[in-house]
């Protein structure tokens, strides 16, 4: 999953991947939960009743993350050559190594603050 978490580099907007062990199963699609931002490198994260901590890492190369410009006219689509737009740059990933914790009643609703 990639998430913005910077402003603008350049006019890119600065993105980073998401990393979990382990899977994630849900019925819903969209948010998927609370991103807190903390002091140095540290992350925390709330998806639904658990508690994820987590830090930054830099990547060893930058990846851009791309967007195909398809034209759904299909004479255009079989004549023009396909063309990207770069949406984004990621220079950094959070990793969440631990197994999610409870969260307490508190935590939760410093959540829906945000």
């Amino acid at each position: 999953m990639i998430v913005q978490v910077g402003g603008t580099n350049g006019g890119l907007p600065e993105l980073c991947i998401l990393e979990f062990q382990g899977e994630l199963i849900g019925e819903k699609v969209g948010m998927l939960g609370s991103l807190t931002l903390k002091a140095g490198e540290k992350v925390e994260m709330i998806i639904g009743n658990h508690f994820l901590e987590g830090s930054f890492q830099n990547l060893k190369s930058p990846l851009l993350v791309l967007d195909s410009n398809d034209s759904t006219d299909d004479i255009a689509a079989s004549t023009a050559a396909p063309s990207l737009s770069i949406q984004g740059v990621v220079r950094r990933k959070i990793i969440f190594k631990t197994r999610p914790k409870p969260a307490g009643k508190r935590t939760r609703e410093q959540a829906d603050l945000l």
